[in-house]
């Protein structure tokens, strides 16, 4: 049964579902878009896994193109492996300019130079090492880039390097900060 009052939440525009396999997230997927609908909302529901089975939930034929399944319903399943495949054909020439570096980041950050215009910073979850490597980002960051940091939820079981986060960001005013607890957590820092 879908949850009615997610569905009813002003501005809400894409809903995920996400699991392990056989775990009901089509079934999810495709009654809460019924809901949706329903209520008046207009709705597409799209799969990536590479065993769809919207087809078999709406009983009718889907594929690769948006379809009408229902009213205020268009359906489709993405063939994940293709668009990737197509998304490389088309961006090759960009994406044999990133620069990959594996290995721990307090060996790596500290010897780039130059300015990036966007940084992920997943690595350490020591609280010193995850500062230093804020700090070596913020060299790194150009103005106007961005700088997203990982893994900052103080919830159980998590890294909890929201202090981390918020001691970073009152001693860097060059940057507009904000963040999300949604996860892990994620913040974003802004170079002005």
């Amino acid at each position: 049964m879908p949850n009615k009052n997610l569905v009813l939440k002003q501005g809400i525009n894409l809903l995920l579902f996400g699991g392990k396999g056989g775990v009901g997230k089509t079934t999810i997927a495709a009654s809460t878009a019924l809901e949706a609908a329903r209520q008046g909302k207009k709705v597409l529901v799209f799969s990536t896994d590479p065993a769809h089975s919207l087809s078999d939930s709406f009983d009718c034929p889907i594929g690769g193109r948006i379809v009408n399944v229902a009213k205020n319903v268009d359906a489709l399943e993405i063939d994940a492996e293709a668009e990737l495949k197509k998304f490389r054909e088309e961006h090759e020439d960009l994406i044999k300019k990133i620069e990959f570096k594996v290995g721990l980041s307090q060996d790596i950050l500290p010897t780039l130079d130059g300015t990036f215009q966007y940084i992920l910073v997943d690595g350490d979850h020591e609280k010193s090492a995850a500062r230093a490597d804020l700090e070596h980002a913020a060299r790194l960051c150009e103005k106007d880039g961005l700088i997203l940091f990982d893994d900052i939820a103080d919830s159980p079981g998590e890294c909890g390097l929201i202090d981390v986060w918020e001691s970073f960001s009152k001693d860097h005013p060059e940057f507009q900060f904000r963040h999300t607890m949604i996860g892990k957590g994620l913040g974003e820092a802004w170079k002005l």
